[in-house]
């Protein structure tokens, strides 16, 4: 009788610990990652024509199209603490194009302005081989949360999600 044991050499079955996917993860983002980082500087370059007063409504709704794509790619890529993040600023993207200028509205770009900034420097990390951990971005999520009146995540709520 033959038993294969999981990690064992020359049984054929490999254990595929956590670095490895991190690894698989990191690799699928590099390959993206010149395309990525374009769209969300063109994204980032909207939100600044709204910031600006140059764009209005429709920089921050083209801003919201362009983050849609990159929150799809970092999703195939398996970066879903980016990916969360990006949704965050989707979403504040389409609540605040719906709103008048004022104090909320600028709270609310505050905070876009400051994720569309870190969200690069998050995605470099992931390519020089850190690990995609939301719980770095929880100041971040909940400051557009909050801007759209939306509950704030917990450390429980991304644990749980296991992001």
């Amino acid at each position: 009788m033959y038993h294969a044991i999981s990690g064992c050499p020359g049984s054929g079955i490999r254990e595929k610990p956590e670095l490895d996917h991190a690894i698989e993860a990191a690799n699928a983002l590099a390959v993206v990652s010149q395309e990525l980082m374009e769209t969300i500087r063109n994204a980032h370059l909207a939100l600044e024509d709204c910031v600006d007063g140059r764009g209005g409504s429709a920089a921050l709704v083209r801003a919201g199209e362009l983050l849609h794509q990159v929150r799809g790619a970092l999703q195939r890529t398996e970066t879903y603490g980016a990916a969360l993040l990006t949704e965050e600023m989707e979403l504040g993207c389409k609540y605040l194009a719906g709103l008048r200028a004022g104090k909320g509205r600028e709270d609310g770009l505050d905070a876009l302005t400051r994720a569309m900034v870190q969200l690069p420097v998050y995605i470099e990390r992931l390519l020089g081989g850190g690990r995609d951990i939301a719980l770095v971005l929880l100041p971040m999520l909940n400051d557009l949360r909050a801007a759209r009146g939306e509950p704030l995540l917990s450390e429980g709520t991304l644990l749980l999600l296991n992001l």
